[in-house]
């Protein structure tokens, strides 16, 4: 079935601040992870500063966004090279839809003019500029209201309930509208344009909590015939009102409309900044729209949202986002099932992991990573391979400057000052200080002759780093030792420490060819109320809690051991009939990175809720 062109694609403008770029675990990483299954339909055009590609470069999204999805990227000057300049230049020319920014707040004064001027030429021309929260907001509701939505993505309105129920209070919040606030702010210029727009939205912004305003535009509202709920009125903005709502807003979840002229300068300018500053907090969970347009624009789609559901107290939540909020894990979900999805996760996990190894060595020189038996490794490291090759397919780009002409420059410093293009990445491949360990002491029924190190040896040729010594042994014909028999001293020491474990599972009537499948202790677990295996021996309950073998003593990783694991533990299952292990494994704790198919994610979700 050939692909139907999208028309009309998005043009969107990416800016992310350079701290923002090195924790994976930012609100941009976030951003882009959750997002990526609406880009699969939509495929917007992305428009990226040329540090932020290559800091993509190295994660996959590049080689994913434009190899899997189809999409298109540009790139053009960072932001200390006038990139924010170019941006704005862009929207004043019509070329730009819609700019997402991502940024902390130590870093927004070193561009104060050029954030203001861009700022001024999204209000002038209509154009949502998006910050941090607000950007995923923007995308969840344009999505749900458009004609490409597939409610697959998101949880059933019969489950929602039950999800806010099996949530701590803490958490809803982002989730229910009547936990949040409402802010209305205007310049005095912009009073009657804030008044028709809350005449036109007022039934969707009752269903908030809290509405609050400066106490100009407060009054005009509460006297304005406009249907909507008191206001609770603040000192007006010259008088300290814009100081008041960042105090009242502190902390809170929910929508900020703050409508400023951009015609005119105030006195009370460095008050403006100074709430705008606190509200895009990286930490902040508010939305700040600064035009009606796009202050309409979600609202309306809010509107959509809750007449298609019939759900008016709680925003479109994902499933990946509902189960990361359940089981407090990163989770990655692939779109494609089957063998199809098993490779699409391996790709995505070979990239993941090899980031977040490299990031470890860029900050302590050194990583300590458990690697499973049979073929699970066998395939990561040959997506590792993979990514080498695609690393290296986007050298030449490093050569385009910012105006697409080529140039002789073979290095891109990034805004810290850091060298960051693929060739360096080519060159970080090879990490010296890496120790790849074996998640078991030995493999069972083998020749005397087979090292038990096999494939932590395969991870360490291909990155240059080392394997553990003390695990390689040969065992005559066990993995297990019986209890009576002399244990092997200080072996478990080696799995003390971890940074990484790549693991995954197998059921107990599983047929596949495994080194371990006909041990004694598998045959003495089929006769308890165990789910299945993970990591080569540890077997789980459904309630994630161990079964420990009468007779058998197991040479490897413990559960106690994995739970400690201090950087990431990858997690891989995409064959349905995994299920009930895999909902096991998640319940252990041991799980911090989980890579799985949208089938099983919710299905995994359904369980949960009905759980609970």
């Amino acid at each position: 079935m050939q692909e139907t062109p999208i028309k009309n694609k998005k043009r969107i403008a990416i800016i992310a601040c350079p701290s923002m770029k090195k924790r994976r675990k930012s609100q941009f990483f976030v951003f882009l992870d959750r997002v990526l299954p609406f880009w699969a339909i939509t495929k917007p055009i992305l428009h990226l500063t040329r540090s932020t590609y290559f800091v993509l470069v190295g994660t996959g999204f590049i080689e994913y966004y434009e190899g899997v999805i189809g999409g298109e990227i540009r790139f053009f000057a960072d932001i200390h090279d006038g990139g924010i300049s170019t941006i704005a230049s862009m929207v004043a020319e019509e070329k730009i839809d819609a700019v997402y920014q991502f940024t902390a707040t130590e870093e927004q004064y070193k561009f104060i003019s050029e954030n203001y001027m861009l700022r001024r030429q999204c209000i002038i021309h209509k154009k949502p500029l998006l910050i941090n929260t607000a950007a995923y907001i923007w995308e969840i509701f344009s999505w749900v209201a458009s004609q490409e939505c597939d409610n697959s993505h998101f949880v059933r309105p019969e489950d929602m309930k039950r999800l806010i129920r099996s949530i701590p209070e803490t958490t809803y919040d982002q989730f229910l509208f009547q936990k949040q606030i409402f802010t209305l702010i205007a310049h005095n210029r912009m009073k009657d344009e804030m008044l028709a727009f809350v005449g036109k939205n007022s039934e969707t912004i009752n269903c908030f909590g809290e509405i609050m305003a400066t106490k100009t535009t407060g009054t005009i509202l509460n006297t304005g015939g406009t249907g909507i709920n008191t206001v609770k009125l603040y000192c007006s903005g010259p008088e300290g009102g814009d100081a008041q709502i960042i105090e009242a807003t502190h902390g809170k979840t929910g929508f900020i409309v703050f409508l400023q002229d951009p015609w005119h300068t105030h006195p009370h300018q460095a008050d403006v900044e100074s709430c705008v500053k606190a509200i895009c907090k990286p930490e902040s969970k508010l939305s700040i729209f600064h035009d009606s347009t796009s202050a309409m624009n979600i609202l309306e789609n809010m509107k959509k949202f809750i007449k298609q559901s019939g759900i008016k107290g709680m925003r479109p939540v994902l499933v990946a986002e509902a189960l990361e909020t359940i089981f407090n894990i990163k989770i990655v979900i692939s779109e494609k099932n089957g063998q199809d999805g098993w490779k699409d996760l391996i790709s995505k996990t070979a990239w993941y992991f090899l980031k977040s190894i490299m990031y470890k060595q860029e900050r302590n020189g050194h990583a300590a990573v458990a690697v499973p038996s049979g073929s699970l490794s066998v395939e990561i490291a040959e997506a590792l391979k993979v990514c080498r090759q695609e690393i290296n397919k986007y050298r030449d780009k490093s050569c385009i400057n910012s105006k697409g002409n080529r140039t002789d420059l073979n290095v891109e410093t990034i805004d810290d000052g850091k060298i960051n293009l693929p060739d360096e990445y080519l060159n970080k491949m090879k990490i010296p200080g890496a120790l790849f360990l074996p998640m078991t002491g030995s493999i069972g029924y083998t020749d005397h002759g087979m090292d038990v190190n096999f494939n932590a040896k395969r991870f360490a040729d291909l990155f240059g780093g080392r394997s553990s010594e003390i695990a390689s042994f040969a065992f005559a014909d066990k993995t297990f030792f019986d209890n009576n028999r002399p244990y092997l001293e200080h072996i478990e020491q080696q799995w003390e420490s971890l940074d990484y474990a790549l693991f995954s599972c197998r059921n107990m009537q599983s047929k596949e060819d495994n080194l371990l499948s006909d041990l004694a202790i598998h045959h003495e677990m089929k006769g308890t109320d165990a789910e299945g295996e993970i990591c080569g021996g540890i077997y789980l309950k459904s309630n994630g809690k161990e079964v420990f073998s009468k007779k058998y003593q197991r040479i490897g990783i413990s559960l106690k051991q994995l739970r400690k694991v201090k950087e990431g533990s990858f997690f891989i299952v995409t064959d349905p009939k995994l299920f009930n292990i895999a909902r096991a494994a998640l319940k252990s704790g041991v799980v911090t990175h989980f890579f799985t198919t949208q089938e099983i994610a919710i299905a995994l979700l359904e369980s949960e809720l009905k759980a609970r």
